[in-house]
């Protein structure tokens, strides 16, 4: 008889999110933000510069919604850029989304008018 999928040895969600987490936290120089998934008030990782929101799916694709932009600028503190990372675990590949103005200012690129 085959096992139920349940039974495989998938690694839960909330495991692997930590484990980004903590790898985030130790590449940017922060630390990771105790229980974050369940508090409303804070990022995943604060760094000096940067409140990061981080995400990670084994799928080929992650919906990321305004509303979810929103959720993270506020949260962020305001002396701090807000990031967005999003993992792509079957992929190997993570992205990081900021608005286009941080963006601008931290490549030292000019303003665009």
């Amino acid at each position: 008889m085959a096992e139920p999928s349940w039974l495989g040895k998938k690694e839960p969600t909330r495991k692997a999110s930590e484990k980004q987490e903590h790898r985030i936290a130790k590449e940017f120089g922060g630390r990771k933000t105790a229980n974050s998934g369940a508090t409303y008030g804070q990022n995943d990782v604060k760094t000096p510069l940067f409140d990061i929101e981080a995400k990670t799916t084994k799928s080929n694709q992650f919906i990321l919604r305004l509303a979810d932009i929103h959720t993270m600028e506020r949260k962020s503190d305001k002396d701090k850029t807000p990031l967005f990372i999003i993992e792509f675990e079957n992929a190997g590949r993570e992205f990081v989304l900021l608005d286009k103005q941080d963006f601008l200012s931290f490549s030292g690129a000019i303003e665009l008018k």
